[in-house]
């Protein structure tokens, strides 16, 4: 059996967070529609990362780069794997509040996918 990979439980992406929280991703794993003997098993790298902060969210949709990008640890796995991935990405301490874009990425086989959502920071 062969596995393709998404970008997050909603839960994930609704929860309000602060300063010093822990961002944890878990990724959707889904059956590929091809068998494994129809797909290689390949490598897969999954991506995430927040920037920001931005004001509102209409700012964060114009203007792509905020003053901090917070990288979760890239995690590695293959179209075989399954399982259940996650990611994680700290938000410091001296994270200021506001909106942060939440982008990710899934890479394979010499392509990637991947898209955006929106994260708020709020003060404690």
């Amino acid at each position: 059996m062969s596995y393709t990979y998404s970008c997050c439980v909603a839960a994930d992406i609704e929860t309000v967070r602060h300063p010093g929280d822990v961002v944890t991703l878990h990724w959707i794993v889904a059956p590929s529609s091809e068998s494994a003997q129809a797909q290689p098993d390949e490598p897969v790298t999954l991506a995430a990362s927040l920037n920001g902060p931005f004001s509102d969210v209409a700012s964060l949709k114009s203007a792509p780069n905020g003053a901090s990008a917070l990288p979760a640890a890239a995690v590695k796995t293959t179209t075989w794997a399954g399982g259940a991935p996650i990611s994680r990405i700290q938000i410091p301490s001296i994270t200021l509040a506001g909106y942060y874009n939440l982008s990710f990425r899934v890479g394979s086989g010499g392509s990637s996918d991947g898209g955006a959502s929106v994260i708020q920071v709020v003060a404690p």
